[in-house]
């Protein structure tokens, strides 16, 4: 097994504790097996070299599905006829365009082979996106942003077929412009534009796969994320010791923020389940609108899928927390697979950013004894919430605003989610309400000294659990 330095940053401030830092991250590049008793997280869509297995090549496309996402109809219809005159070798899945603050975006979702062929080929992949970038962007002068991702079949839900992301970028007008103007091949134009996801899973069932080829006259350019997913080296991460840990006891406390201080007239506002396409650059433009600054919590395996929304919101100077990997209850967790939620998130993200991050999330609000212990080995602090939106329930955005300033007061943290546009135009309300209030939006890390995080025995936060804090109930 061997493993590569991504990122080192020495001497860095911890904004809660204030100690120095020395961050590290260290991602393997090869692959390991599962442990006994650990949750094997890798699909059928594992790699398959020479031709494609059948189930990647299964269509996506349901029958008098229609394309468009319905968020503004007609605008979507217009792309989606420019889409099909480009001439695309990929299916066209998904067409969604929406607005916040004036600013107009939009996504396209494509299935991830020649849909005469079935072949796989990485510059059909970067071809159609050059493609349908400049058709979209052609055909509606309004549009600002574009996501673009394809997609091969994944698990089975109870909802139907997971599209599992195996390419994605994200481009700005005025970049794509820009570059377009040029003479530059298809894969350095978008290596220009930002973080493009190249999946293991699709470049190894690749016909032109350029990693076993070595293309060395054309090499994927610096900003391509080619990294293989967490989850392929999950037993790995379940198993690594906490990096320069010597205790030998199990911790007995862990740092917990329940509220901000009071001594300031700020309130964060927190942002849970991304990195979604079209949503989050919408957040990030109302935000930008507004000139505040948010924290955003994470799911490892979605940055992974989208590293260029993750380097927007770094970028863009909001923070980053860690929503673990997979999104699981951390209640439900051994300690094992705790340790690997918490550190596989935080180096994908320290890997896509070169950032550090300081707070975790668990998902629900909900943790057990063995992952407060993951938590306190990690160094991470647990932020939890004042005011829950219940944006999740895809209310109105009324009444997520109403319920993110009720009885609002310095130090709140309010709780929200990336699910839809309910969310993002529920944002500007809140900003606007806190405003109003004379209250400003920040960043955890902006309340979170003073003594406002502290440390809580582990037994005090099982308490606190059971008795002052009923995560089910709240979401």
């Amino acid at each position: 097994m061997r493993s590569r330095i991504i990122a080192s940053k020495p001497s860095l401030l911890h904004p809660v504790t204030g100690a120095a830092v020395l961050f590290v991250i260290c991602l393997t590049v090869s692959s390991a097996a599962a442990e006994p008793g650990l949750v094997a997280r890798p699909s059928h869509l594992g790699a398959h070299l020479g031709s494609p297995p059948d189930e990647l090549l299964q269509c996506l496309a349901v029958p008098d599905t229609p394309i468009h996402k319905g968020y503004m109809p007609l605008q979507e219809t217009c792309i989606i006829q420019a889409l099909k005159q480009a001439g695309l070798r990929q299916r066209i899945l998904k067409v969604a365009v929406a607005e916040a603050v004036g600013v107009r975006m939009g996504l396209i979702k494509l299935q991830a082979s020649d849909t005469a062929s079935g072949c796989f080929r990485v510059s059909d992949l970067e071809a159609d996106a050059v493609a349908a970038l400049s058709a979209a962007f052609d055909v509606m002068p309004e549009l600002e942003h574009l996501d673009l991702w394809s997609v091969v079949p994944g698990d089975m839900a109870s909802y139907g077929q997971i599209h599992q992301p195996v390419f994605s970028v994200a481009a700005a007008r005025a970049d794509f412009e820009r570059l377009s103007s040029t003479d530059l091949p298809a894969r350095q134009l978008l290596g220009k534009l930002g973080a493009v996801r190249y999946a293991p899973l699709f470049l190894s069932n690749a016909a032109d796969d350029p990693m076993r080829l070595a293309c060395l006259d054309n090499p994927f350019p610096r900003t391509a994320y080619r990294a293989p997913n967490a989850a392929d080296n999950w037993a790995r991460f379940a198993g690594l010791a906490q990096e320069g840990n010597t205790e030998t006891e199990e911790p007995s406390c862990v740092r917990v923020l329940r509220r901000g201080r009071t001594d300031q007239r700020n309130v964060a506002i927190t942002i849970d389940d991304g990195p979604h396409p079209l949503i989050i650059p919408l957040m990030l433009a109302v935000l930008d609108h507004y000139d505040v600054k948010a924290t955003f919590f994470v799911v490892g395996h979605k940055a992974e899928q989208y590293p260029g929304l993750v380097r927007e919101i770094a970028q863009a100077g909001h923070e980053l927390g860690n929503h673990t990997y997979w999104h699981r209850r951390m209640s439900e967790l051994p300690l094992e697979e705790a340790r690997a939620e918490l550190r596989s998130c935080s180096a994908v993200v320290g890997a896509l950013t070169g950032q550090q991050m300081y707070f975790i999330r668990p998902p629900g609000g909900d943790y057990s004894e063995a992952s407060l212990q993951a938590i306190a080995e990690s160094g991470l602090t647990v932020a939890l919430w004042t005011h829950n939106t219940g944006d999740w329930r895809k209310v109105s955005p009324r009444q997520i605003a109403d319920r993110a300033l009720a009885g609002i007061e310095p130090g709140a943290i309010i709780l929200m989610h990336d699910g839809d546009l309910s969310s993002v135009r529920a944002l500007k309300l809140i900003i606007e309400g806190l405003l109003e209030r004379n209250l400003q939006p920040v960043c955890l890390s902006e309340i979170a000294g003073n003594g406002a995080a502290r440390e809580m025995s582990v037994q005090a936060m099982m308490n606190y659990l059971d008795s002052g804090w009923q995560p089910a109930e709240l979401r």
